[in-house]
């Protein structure tokens, strides 16, 4: 039996992430989700796709930081990563990162800036839209 992606409307019948809050103090990505706004990529989805053909995803241990509603998540998946792992500090937008990714990868909930992860333990880092200062150990393994 091939493990599968699961169907992708699985994620849209779970809450976006800060639906319960109001506008006013939820974070302006997923006000913008709640307006019908699906696809939040710096550089457009043209960059995204050129990103993902030159990282090489096929066989590659992935990880990506903060998937949000998962879209990029389905691109990699679709590339047959060896391992897919994605880390969100958000509860509901892990829920839906997992309803995209199925049994062919793991969602954590986390944080990018300590995911728990054993150190060397991706090829790729994707992390599109981070929006707090952290650290990266240079990442030797991820072609140029």
């Amino acid at each position: 039996m091939s493990k599968k992606p699961a169907a992708s409307a699985a994620s849209t019948d779970l809450p976006l992430p800060h639906a319960d809050r109001p506008i006013a103090s939820a974070p302006g990505h997923w006000v913008l989700a709640r307006a019908g706004k699906r696809v939040l990529r710096p550089g457009g989805a043209a960059l995204t796709a050129d990103m993902l053909d030159h990282a090489r995803l096929a066989g590659a241990d992935v990880v990506e930081l903060a998937p949000g509603l998962g879209r990029t998540a389905a691109e990699i998946i679709k590339d047959h990563p060896a391992s897919y792992t994605a880390i969100d500090r958000d509860p509901d937008a892990a829920r839906r990162v997992a309803a995209v990714v199925g049994d062919l990868g793991t969602v954590r909930q986390g944080e990018a800036a300590d995911t728990g992860l054993d150190e060397a333990s991706a090829d790729v880092v994707v992390g599109e839209a981070q929006s707090i200062p952290f650290h990266f150990t240079p990442f030797h393994s991820i072609p140029v």
